[in-house]
């Protein structure tokens, strides 16, 4: 979307490779920056309600989820997603750390 707005709404997924690796307590909301987009969060996958701000000069939007995890042993593949309708661009909606 570049630096332009996006519409609600917006979602944001955690997901487990192998699945069942994680066990996640509650996810939420951490902070917001420059914006209130309405967050509500409900097991691995939040919501925005509102217009997330674009990036004008000088600003960015930020914001921040936490949660608790419990790593079964080994390792896994924690990603997080955000999809929205209006963007045009989906190859950069997910990025995956290794969690040991």
């Amino acid at each position: 979307m570049g630096g332009a707005s996006c519409p609600a709404p917006t979602t944001l997924s955690l997901s487990v490779s192998p699945s069942g690796a994680l066990s996640f307590g509650p996810l939420g909301l951490a902070y917001e920056y420059n914006g209130t987009a309405s967050w509500s969060c409900s097991g691995t996958t939040c919501t925005a309600a509102g217009t997330i701000p674009g990036n004008p000069p000088g600003t960015m939007y930020q914001v921040g989820f936490q949660t608790m995890a419990t790593l079964s042993g080994g390792s896994a593949q924690l990603c997080a997603t955000v999809v929205n309708g209006a963007d045009a661009n989906a190859a950069n909606d997910s990025w995956c750390e290794t969690v040991a």
